[in-house]
């Protein structure tokens, strides 16, 4: 397991100060968050632990730095270990993010499996999963997005999971309210017709909160059995090692039911990776397609 916090640091070098854990408790620490999280602490990153170590250990009256960080990896320190894992996440997203991929998504993705599957009897599932969901915007933008695309075609029920490792942000995905600031890749009709205008904020329409369900789920855990057509993953696994990128990424493909889609992020790629998936490109838009056998 590889650790920033090695005894050689410049970084940790002198005597131990309240701010700054001794090196090999750190180490235990960084140790235990990336088993059960798979998030790799490089050098860029040691800055930001050690300041929310800091901000989290005020929080709960401890200003202790070693002292927190020894409660945290103690058999009473679970929740707040949680609370640590919740802090470290960068939750950033907005509605319509990355537009050219949300364009590949709505008039490419989608039709081809609508033809593909236009013999099929009764209902038709349209199964999609935003993992890393964050709070919440990308999932609802991708239910708008199916609903739009999907509504006067008949036989179509779309499902849109959504799941996070943080149950704070999953509480204000399913709230569903959103100030209106950062709402500039919004199209103007798309914001009057799913969401309520509440003055400061905006609120999500029923018929959005109906198809989009929120639960927290692990990336390192196993998966629901649920197969999903188009499975969303961006600006995740830049945290992880090339080879738990692999894993995740042969895990995703094996949820994906056949000609099904992965997306992620646009500075993320799945090159040298050796996964069974054909990179597919629509006017700036990224994603990768699982064979049809």
């Amino acid at each position: 397991m590889s650790s920033i916090f090695s005894i050689s640091s410049p970084f940790l070098s002198g005597s131990t100060t309240t701010a700054t854990p001794p090196p090999a408790l750190l180490a235990e620490l960084v140790q235990r968050i990336e088993q059960r999280t798979m998030m790799l602490f490089g050098t860029e990153r040691r800055n930001h632990l050690l300041s929310t170590l800091a901000t989290r250990g005020r929080l709960i009256s401890q200003d202790d730095t070693t002292a927190y960080v020894r409660f945290v990896l103690s058999p009473g320190g679970e929740t707040e270990f949680l609370a640590l894992i919740d802090s470290l996440t960068i939750n950033e997203t907005t509605f319509f993010r990355n537009v050219p991929q949300m364009n590949l998504f709505s008039k490419v993705v989608i039709p081809e499996i609508v033809a593909r599957r236009r013999n099929d009897k009764g209902t038709k599932r349209l199964n999609i999963w935003s993992a890393a969901c964050s709070t919440g915007q990308e999932a609802y933008t991708l239910a708008i997005l199916a609903f739009e695309a999907l509504r006067f075609i008949p036989a179509w029920d779309v499902r849109v999971f959504a799941t996070d490792i943080s149950p704070t942000v999953l509480e204000v995905a399913r709230r569903g309210k959103y100030p209106k600031a950062r709402l500039d890749t919004m199209p103007p009709e798309i914001l009057r017709r799913y969401f309520d205008d509440l003055g400061d904020e905006i609120k999500v329409k029923d018929v959005l909160k109906q198809m989009t369900t929120f639960q927290t789920q692990n990336l390192k855990d196993a998966f629901s059995p649920v197969m999903y057509d188009v499975i969303f993953c961006r600006n995740v696994m830049i945290y992880f090692s090339r080879e738990d990128q692999a894993t995740l990424v042969q895990r995703f493909r094996d949820r994906l039911t056949p000609g099904g889609f992965l997306f992620i992020g646009h500075s993320e790629s799945l090159h040298g990776l050796n996964v069974d998936l054909r990179l597919r490109l629509h006017e700036g838009g990224v994603t990768y397609q699982r064979s049809l056998s």
